[in-house]
């Protein structure tokens, strides 16, 4: 409820929207609007958001977890993000096999619940270290289902035309979902009066943003999301 901060948002979201008409009125534009009008780009758009709002939250809060109340020193840090990276790689793999295989729509389903438990898991149980590395684990799988699907996904539905948009596309996707849900996270986990209540709102604001955001994605039409091939 700042000021300032409701400002900047309200100026932020004014010069999006210019940007957007100003666009959307070119023959060859910088960056063509018009390609969310298509339901497979603005369903896998959704879907790369919350895949980031998944890897930015979950980190964030696993970060507060184990340096301001377990203590743990930046090695063992690095060595409990570990798992998650292997997760990450292995089903990676396992999504692009399915997506050449024509099932995309189930990586995707099963990526987008695996994200949204990595969320939910820890915010069922009052803040403690016991559910970190699931969470992590989780969102390493979901992350590693969704990104590579999604962003071919983007790439094959859009032609040749704009393929400097469709490449563009799902980076700002990801790192505008990142930022969009460590800013919705952080403000989750500030406006408590303990830090472990905090974190456990934290969780859910996580859980419920990627509810809304495959909610979204569905409505979007996302059983368009065809085979890659």
């Amino acid at each position: 409820t700042n000021p300032w901060t409701m400002g900047l948002l309200t100026l932020g979201t004014a010069l999006l929207a210019a940007f957007a008409v100003r666009e959307s009125r070119f023959a060859a534009p910088a960056f063509d609007v018009r390609v969310f009008t298509l339901p497979v780009v603005a369903a896998a758009s959704l879907v790369l958001f919350a895949a980031y709002v998944a890897f930015m939250g979950v980190l964030f809060l696993v970060t507060i977890e184990l340096q301001d109340i377990a203590g743990v020193g930046p090695i063992a840090y690095g060595l409990v993000l570990a798992p998650m990276s292997v997760a990450y790689w292995l089903f990676s793999r396992v999504g692009a096999r399915a997506a050449h295989a024509g099932r995309a729509r189930q990586a995707i389903g099963w990526g987008l619940a695996a994200v949204f438990a990595s969320f939910a898991v820890p915010a069922m149980a009052p803040a403690t270290v016991v559910w970190t590395l699931p969470a992590l684990i989780l969102m390493g799988i979901g992350n590693g289902l969704l990104v590579p699907v999604a962003a071919a996904l983007v790439l094959n539905a859009l032609p040749d035309r704009v393929l400097g948009t469709s490449s563009a596309l799902s980076v700002v996707a990801r790192f505008f979902g990142g930022a969009v849900g460590v800013a919705i996270i952080a403000s989750a986990v500030a406006s408590a009066d303990t830090l472990e209540t905090g974190l456990t709102w934290g969780y859910r604001a996580g859980a419920g943003t990627v509810a809304v955001l495959s909610a979204a994605a569905v409505r979007s039409r996302a059983h368009e999301m065809l085979a890659i091939g």
